[in-house]
């Protein structure tokens, strides 16, 4: 049998545990330690099958693999160790709590690691030495997308038929969240770093899903892509959200006082049927209304005299053009979409209102920091931050393109403060001070021969009252 555990995100006081128990049948509720003290669980302790449709030898039709999220009560403030038991094996999880509230500077502030694109096979070890290079250790990593590459190497042939769809997406997703079990280059760097958050692009699935793609012939009918969404999304429900399956949403809420955010699957609710005009093409109509919440929590904060930072995170870019009719069937982008309009409505009416907000992705394989100033009131108030890659897929570095200058219709004037091409990881750290918050930007690279952090920008994020 095989153990692995990782922090997810919780709210404060809660230590929130994935783990996962793979090559054993009906596993038992694991046992929790923290920093030796027996630690009980809060709330339900349940397995759900991992849906990689691996089966025990001799088992019949019984599953495999497992995993589960577990809560714990926190013992209080700074580092502690979680030790999992199960079945005669232990994983060990180095954590704390999420903090409630945006510290002043003195206090450190709030640190998130910003990553996405990760393609394991070209991995050689930087990831390995990521944690000794940072000035201080994340609060939280968010994954922005393309966290694996289920439809590459493009000369693979993937089965056309389950269960053997799925039993290798779940080794490929095995190489990727239990490297460190496998004792190979993986991700487990960034998964044993800090709680973390995890948002799907279309290499979750494949390339410029749900749409057929003309280089990977098991994309060509309907029925086949139907197949490879399916297992793509219930591997992606299962190693990256985990728990129960049918808890999952299009978007997440995490709250750090001031900082309201909202992580959006903008990819698994897409039209299958290619429908970029539909109402409900790009996200589910209950993501869209939970975006909406979000947009009304932000007003209610300012109008009532409070501190709010909106932070708002994506699959893609914001900042970009939207691309030609006719190369859609190679790449779509968010702003293929009609339904894209209700995501400008919605900043368009939190920028109106004066509210900073920080649009967070990744996708483009390459970096940038852009600014946007509502044209109205000559604001700086939306303001774009991109990591992009982790680890490369094959190719040379892709080229940075500059923010599109007629944003929402030239509301937004938009302006290119910084841009890098190459593997790389961004720290943002957030630091309250009075009536803003200041958001510093480190750049960390991780390949080539300079791997010294590189300082980007400070931005201060100051609502218009």
């Amino acid at each position: 049998m095989m153990l692995s555990a990782r922090p997810l995100i919780g709210p404060p006081g809660i230590f929130r545990v994935w783990v996962g128990a793979f090559g054993v049948i009906n596993p038992p509720v694991p046992r929790f330690t923290i920093d030796g003290t027996p630690a009980a669980t809060v709330g339900p302790a349940v397995f759900f099958e991992v849906r990689d449709k691996q089966r025990q030898a001799g088992s019949g039709n019984s599953p495999a693999n497992h995993q589960g999220v577990f809560e714990l009560q926190s013992p209080g403030p700074g580092d502690h160790v979680v030790v999992v038991s199960l079945a005669g094996e232990t994983s060990s999880v180095r954590l704390r709590e999420m903090p409630a509230r945006v510290t002043e500077p003195f206090a450190g502030g709030f640190t998130m690691l910003l990553a996405s694109c990760y393609y394991q096979k070209n991995d050689k070890g930087a990831l390995a030495s990521l944690q000794s290079r940072l000035k201080s250790r994340p609060d939280m990593v968010l994954l922005a997308g393309d966290q694996v590459y289920l439809d590459l190497p493009l000369h693979e042939d993937l089965p056309g038929n389950e269960p053997a769809l799925s039993r290798m997406l779940g080794d490929k997703y095995a190489k990727h969240w239990l490297s460190r079990e496998k004792q190979i280059n993986g991700l487990d760097p960034l998964l044993q770093l800090a709680p973390t958050a995890c948002i799907p692009d279309d290499h979750e699935y494949w390339n410029n899903a749900p749409h057929f793609s003309p280089w990977l012939p098991c994309t060509y009918t309907a029925q086949s892509r139907q197949m490879l969404a399916s297992a793509g999304r219930n591997l992606y429900e299962d190693f990256q959200l985990g728990g129960d399956p049918a808890s999952h949403q299009g978007a997440q809420r995490i709250e750090v006082d001031p900082l309201r955010m909202i992580l959006l699957d903008t990819r698994s609710d897409r039209d299958p049927g290619g429908a970029y005009d539909g109402r409900y093409g790009l996200m589910s109509k209950a993501t869209e209304d939970d975006l909406v919440q979000w947009q009304n929590d932000l007003l209610n904060d300012h109008r009532a005299g409070k501190l709010t930072i909106g932070v708002l995170a994506a699959g893609q870019t914001l900042f970009s053009k939207a691309p030609p009719w006719y190369s859609e069937w190679a790449d779509s982008d968010l702003q293929s979409y009609a339904q894209f309009g209700i995501i400008l409505r919605v900043l368009r009416t939190v920028c109106e209102a004066g509210i900073p907000v920080v649009f967070l992705s990744g996708d483009v394989h390459y970096s940038t920091i852009s600014r946007a100033t509502w044209t109205k009131t000559g604001q700086e108030c939306l303001f774009e931050v991109v990591s992009s890659p982790v680890c490369q897929i094959d190719g040379p570095p892709t080229k940075a393109d500059p923010p599109v200058t007629d944003l929402d219709a030239k509301r937004f004037q938009t302006k290119w403060v910084d841009h890098y091409s190459g593997n790389v990881v961004l720290t943002i750290n957030f630091l309250r001070g009075g009536g803003s918050v200041d958001m510093n930007i480190t750049l960390y690279p991780l390949d080539g021969g300079h791997l010294s952090p590189r300082a980007l920008e400070t931005i201060r994020l100051t609502p218009r009252h």
